[in-house]
Formats: C-alpha cells, structure tokens, sequence
C-alpha cells in the first residue's frame, strides 16, 4: 500500500489561534522559486509576535531553514537534491506556501 505524501504545518487562523495542520498540498513552486523538503526550521520569536503584534495572519508559520531542493527552474543555480540553507519572505499577505515550519514549502 502507498503512503499518502502529507504537508504538516504549524500555522496561525484568521482568529490569531496557533495550531498544526495537515493536509495533501504540496506547494507549487512559480517563476524564480525553489520547492523545498524540510529538514530543519529556526524557531524565532518572530514566529508569534508576527501574528500578535504585526497582524501576519492567516499563515503557516517559520522563516529560517535547512532542506532539500525537490524542484527548481532550469534558471536556477541550485539542482534538485542540493542541501540548501536560508529563510523566506514576511509581511502583510504573506502566501502559506513561504512558511518554512511545515514539511514542504517554496523559497524564492
């Protein structure tokens, strides 16, 4: 039997309220983004007080990691299967798909 691929999230509601997730999406990566496995994600401060303090909500939470590239653009200086450090973009609008506490995410 195969295994159903599951992105689990930690994320925050339009209700400020903090919890995990876990559904069958996997983010798309566009124009000049890198599709990432996670393998670590920097737990910060910022992870709350984005939410409570600056009103970034709805939104998976995290911006600082360690993974692996699944998919990147022919462009790119990066291959898939390269280990790859760094952290994603915040503020007002923010797409789930830039938080990095979840177990595959995109980086641009």
């Amino acid at each position: 039997m195969a295994s159903k691929i599951v992105n689990v999230a930690l994320r925050v509601d339009e209700n400020v309220q903090f919890g995990v997730s876990r559904d069958e999406i996997i983010p798309i990566p566009g124009e000049g983004e890198l599709l990432i496995e996670t393998r670590f994600s920097g737990a910060n401060p910022a992870d709350i007080k984005h939410s409570t303090q600056l009103g970034i909500y709805p939104t998976r939470l995290g911006y600082d990691f360690f993974g692996k590239v699944l998919k990147a653009p022919s462009s790119s200086a990066f291959q898939v299967g390269d280990s790859v450090a760094g952290y994603t973009p915040t503020g007002l609008g923010r797409p789930d798909k830039y938080g990095t506490h979840q177990s595959y995410f995109i980086c641009p």
